[in-house]
């Protein structure tokens, strides 16, 4: 599991708590990369000791934090995690059968639960997203195949990793469990729908300046 954080004191703890809650937490790799927070990252990250590798850089942005993480990573099966989402206690037991059970699957997603933590009556919704990386379990061999992260992409990194895998023919299977709970809040990279539409945009820019295959 790779989790890129920057100044999330205040929920990266919360995060890696939902991973080491897994069934197979004693055997998972986590990986934090600090990308430069100037919060108290590291000692909200301290209680943990061993159980996780906690890697620093410069701030570079996301995209370059999950790729420093990916360099860093051993295992045959990647997950992602954002320092301010959560996984359900079921995530890894839901996506993990799947890749197992399908050598031929490239990718597992499950749902994402949507809530935001500045709504007064806790609303939360329920969707597949087929955009965010933390709702999926991926193999090592599709970053050999579609490419790391855009580090050029401070917004929309997702939604053009996700074009890369489409257009690479990977093959996902999904579950109807929900794996991944995205946390909204004021304090969130992602601060307004101008941003997420111009991040976006770029995505989509750079997936039709791309060559199309014959």
């Amino acid at each position: 599991m790779i989790v890129p954080v920057y100044n999330g004191a205040a929920y990266v703890g919360e995060a890696v708590g939902s991973i080491l809650a897994q069934p197979a937490a004693d055997s998972t790799e986590i990986i934090v990369v600090d990308d430069g927070s100037t919060d108290d990252t590291a000692g909200a990250l301290s209680r943990f000791g061993a159980r996780i590798t906690l890697l620093r850089q410069d701030n570079r942005g996301v995209s370059a934090a999950r790729n420093a993480g990916l360099a860093a990573a051993t295992g045959d099966l990647i997950g992602f995690l954002d320092a301010d989402d959560l996984w359900t206690e079921q995530a890894l037991s839901s996506l993990l059968p799947l890749l197992l059970a399908d050598p031929q699957a490239d990718v597992a997603r499950g749902r994402t639960r949507i809530i935001r933590l500045d709504a007064p009556d806790g609303s939360a919704q329920e969707m597949l997203q087929p955009v965010l990386v933390g709702s999926a379990l991926y193999r090592r061999q599709v970053f050999d195949r579609v490419g790391l992260f855009d580090e050029t992409l401070r917004l929309g990194e997702d939604v053009d990793f996700n074009a890369r895998l489409l257009e690479a023919g990977c093959r996902e299977i999904r579950t109807d469990a929900v794996v991944l709970v995205y946390r909204r809040h004021a304090g969130a990279t992602v601060l307004s729908a101008e941003q997420i539409s111009r991040g976006q945009f770029d995505a989509i820019r750079k997936r039709l300046a791309r060559p199309r295959p014959d």
